[in-house]
């Protein structure tokens, strides 16, 4: 069995987490609570969000 991925979303600009992603889709669109930022990760791949992620935390 395929172990699952966990993944924080969270803002660049206030670190509020946004959302928590498990592997699967990428076509989300997000919005900040905090600070209203809109977020849309329409050509994000799941390797390019595993990779760039460290610790578990994407800052977007």
């Amino acid at each position: 069995m395929e172990r699952l991925i966990e993944i924080s979303f969270r803002c660049h600009k206030c670190n509020k987490q946004i959302l928590k992603y498990y592997g699967g889709t990428t076509n989300l669109v997000m919005k900040c609570e905090r600070c209203k930022r809109i977020l849309d990760l329409k050509k994000f791949t799941q390797d390019m969000i595993v990779s760039n992620a460290k610790d578990g935390i994407f800052k977007i």
